[in-house]
């Protein structure tokens, strides 16, 4: 599922259904990138369940990006 999404990229529709196929197997590619795609949305709620389930599973760019996007937030919080 994960190799369709990537092959339908410009399908939106189509590649985030795979993605989400892929993910509910367990796969944490597939989860880094709805978590991607969920953090250019600025869906930062989603964003950080997808790259929790990837890093989870051993995704050691999820877990980067998770603690990223923790601190930006954290940032945030601390100046507002």
């Amino acid at each position: 599922m994960y190799a369709l999404a990537v092959v339908e990229a410009d399908s939106v529709g189509r590649a985030e259904r795979y993605l989400r196929q892929a993910a509910a197997a367990g796969h944490a590619p597939a989860c880094y990138a709805l978590g991607y795609r969920a953090f250019r949305r600025s869906e930062y709620r989603e964003a950080i369940r997808w790259w929790t389930e990837a890093a989870r599973a051993g995704h050691q760019i999820a877990y980067e990006a998770l603690e990223a996007l923790r601190a930006d937030l954290q940032d945030d919080t601390d100046r507002g």
